[in-house]
């Protein structure tokens, strides 16, 4: 499956499965008082990156995975976020204890929820460059 990873409110604007998605909300993505940042209100996943802290929520609109950010991504965090969408994430990514501690001694992390619950899985990147 495609990953595209990009800010919320600039990949709504742009992408028409996102603006149509925004739009299957009852949302108009055209209005000056629309707000996408309201799609990551409650617990969005997160990841951490080099001391730097992004939510992000990763719908799947037409069989294209989105990653939707806060804010503006530098190459590696789009790297992380990118693979670890991918089928083959494990070869990247191990799993850490359960807990913020982990998430924030990490240099690279992952806290994913995909959404829902209540407990994040906690995801180191241990991949080399």
């Amino acid at each position: 499956m495609e990953t595209i990873v990009t800010p919320i409110g600039e990949g709504i604007v742009y992408y028409n499965d996102l603006y149509e998605w925004a739009k299957s909300f009852g949302d108009d993505p055209g209005d000056p008082d629309f707000d996408a940042l309201s799609y990551m209100e409650g617990d969005p996943d997160m990841i951490r990156c080099d001391g730097n802290k992004l939510c992000f929520i990763a719908p799947v609109v037409n069989g294209k995975r989105y990653v939707l950010t806060h804010d503006e991504v530098d190459a590696t965090e789009r790297e992380v976020l990118t693979r670890f969408f991918g089928e083959d994430y494990r070869r990247y990514f191990e799993a850490l204890p359960c807990d913020w501690k982990a998430f924030d001694g990490a240099g690279r992390a992952i806290a994913y929820r995909s959404g829902s619950g209540y407990v994040y899985s906690i995801w180191g990147y241990t991949a080399q460059r």
